[in-house]
């Protein structure tokens, strides 16, 4: 077997190991709605983080900020959960806050 042979074996071997190891997921568990004015929508938000390593994997606190066309959509902060525990789903409680509604206030009253 040629070196050249052996590296493209050893790759594929490595690169296909890498595609089956387990990675932490997240799912949406509630939506909660906080408050709605003419200054905009805030939402309580828990997600579900699942670890599937055999050790906590530590999470430091997270700000974001979801856009699309260049259109704010939502801004927020997951404060920091201290770690997500070996083997277990973690909760993290998440605020939602969207922007300046910019409508009539009539439509307001409907959400």
């Amino acid at each position: 077997m040629s070196r050249s042979n052996f590296l493209c074996i050893f790759f594929e071997t490595v690169i296909s190991s890498a595609n089956c190891a387990p990675i932490p997921s997240a799912s949406i568990k509630e939506v909660i709605p906080k408050s709605v004015d003419k200054n905009g929508i805030t939402f309580l938000v828990r997600i579900g983080v699942n670890n599937p390593f055999e050790i906590d994997v530590p999470a430091p606190a997270v700000e974001y900020f979801v856009k699309s066309d260049d259109m704010d959509l939502a801004t927020g902060k997951v404060p920091d959960p201290g770690a997500l525990k070996a083997k277990k789903v973690t909760i993290l409680n998440m605020t939602v806050n969207k922007g300046t509604l910019n409508l009539p206030s009539w439509q307001l009253l409907l959400l």
